[in-house]
């Protein structure tokens, strides 16, 4: 999602809360969401209450905020926080989950002779599980529930972040604890015993900095600090109990494999940018051949018009076939598939006897992959092989699929959706770990068209 940006003028206050990145006293803005409303405040921690002197800074000429891929406008301001309903008429939006975020320019600070541009990145999540999704933010903080742990992660562009530090804080303590970000950008905390967790907000900032010197509003600096901070509820501060819509139900029995793929020897590689034209080839054409058995079964004679698969999802085909042309290489055949994926086609094969929906559900975890966090990913590779690839930085129209997918009722239909994005994950997972995909790997292929 895209966020709006906005500079305050009125420097001279914040400076008194925000100024020094690492004071006790310092504030930050944070968003959660209850009730079927967004809030927005300036605090010093998600358990302290808004002040009213600061409300100046959620206004709506001052913050802009995003939900579900759309501007969030107007709202109600009251003792210092901004309050916006979702899901309201005008929004487009048929039920308050997701994420809100939105982000705020605050101006050049200068601290222990360093002068720096201050960014806030808020964001806060109406269930755990949404918080595990990635959006484009230059800084940004992932969390997912694995067993009895809450595994964090921050994010630069879409890069992981090493010896990061994190704050976190949750319902019932008055200060947060401090942790750091391991070597792949990722800390585990321990979940509290249930007996012990009383109903609120996690709360979560980091700070990430990034090293570009600018000028603001004519003043130089030479690097830019962004503050993210994360909010989900747990406990009494649950959403009302309303039915969530599919989309969730699909994210949540994926149950945090997103930031497993992450950590796999192909985004290892990529992310130390020593990813190779080869290794990239491979990736590709694995991922072909998967994309053409799923459209053999999602474009069958018979297959119900109501199966969310259009043009926008077939596209991705075109755009995949035009990248391995300009490599070199060309579509593949079947001799091309590695033994994991000799082994997924297979199984996606074998599932049309029961129906299309096995093959949208692994269709879904692909192009939901390839038109979010795909931005990143596509951008990382152009500058590292030194080669477009449209099949990550062109497919689109996931914000207009998504509503489709929510219309599915029938209960077996969904639950073989649920298992294809299963098995997709879990063949993601172990392809993405493969040898041929690991730094020193030197991988050779005889260059063919077709």
């Amino acid at each position: 999602m895209r966020f709006i940006r906005f500079v305050m003028t009125t420097a001279a206050v914040l400076a008194a809360v925000a100024g020094g990145q690492t004071a006790s006293r310092a504030h930050f803005i944070w968003a959660t969401v209850e009730n079927g409303q967004a809030r927005f405040a300036l605090l010093e921690n998600i358990a302290e209450k808004p002040n009213p002197d600061f409300v100046k800074y959620v206004t709506a000429t001052a913050l802009s905020p995003r939900f579900g891929g759309k501007t969030l406008a107007g709202g109600t301001l009251k003792d210092g926080a901004r309050y916006i309903p979702l899901g309201s008429p005008g929004t487009g939006l048929s039920a308050p989950f997701g994420t809100v975020s939105a982000e705020s320019i605050v101006g050049v600070k200068e601290r222990g002779g360093e002068t720096y541009l201050l960014v806030y990145h808020a964001k806060g999540s109406t269930l755990l599980v949404d918080s595990s999704q990635m959006t484009k933010s230059p800084a940004e903080i992932l969390a997912a529930r694995t067993g009895d742990q809450l595994k964090i992660s921050v994010r630069q562009f879409g890069k992981p972040v090493p010896a990061g530090e994190v704050w976190v804080q949750w319902p019932g303590e008055t200060e947060a604890k401090t942790v750091k970000t391991n070597a792949l950008g990722y800390v585990n905390v321990p979940w509290p015993a249930a007996s012990g967790l009383p109903g609120g907000f996690v709360g979560i900032r980091t700070m990430v900095t990034e090293r570009k010197p600018g000028k603001a509003d004519g003043k130089p600096y030479a690097s830019i600090h962004r503050w993210a901070t994360l909010t989900f509820p747990v406990g009494g501060g649950a959403p009302p109990p309303v039915e969530k819509p599919f989309t969730q139900l699909l994210r949540a029995s994926y149950a945090g494999k997103h930031e497993v793929v992450s950590s796999s020897e192909f985004n290892k590689t990529l992310f130390a940018e020593k990813l190779t034209k080869p290794q990239l080839i491979v990736h590709l054409q694995q991922r072909a051949l998967v994309h053409a058995a799923v459209d053999r079964i999602l474009t069958a004679p018979g297959v119900s018009k109501a199966v969310p698969y259009g043009d926008a999802q077939k596209n991705v085909l075109t755009l995949l076939r035009s990248d391995l042309v300009q490599l070199g290489v060309g579509w593949p055949a079947d001799a091309d598939a590695r033994p994991l994926t000799k082994a997924f086609l297979e199984t996606i094969r074998e599932s049309a006897k029961q129906g299309p929906y096995f093959a949208l559900g692994v269709q879904h975890v692909y192009y939901g992959g390839i038109t979010n966090g795909g931005r990143t990913i596509g951008q990382m590779i152009a500058d590292q092989v030194k080669f477009t690839p449209t099949y990550y930085l062109q497919s689109d129209g996931y914000t207009e699929y998504l509503p489709k997918v929510n219309e599915i009722t029938d209960a077996d239909a969904r639950k073989e959706m649920i298992r294809g994005g299963q098995a997709a994950y879990a063949y993601i997972i172990a392809s993405s770990n493969e040898d041929v995909f690991k730094t020193a790997t030197t991988v050779s292929l005889a260059p063919r068209s077709r």
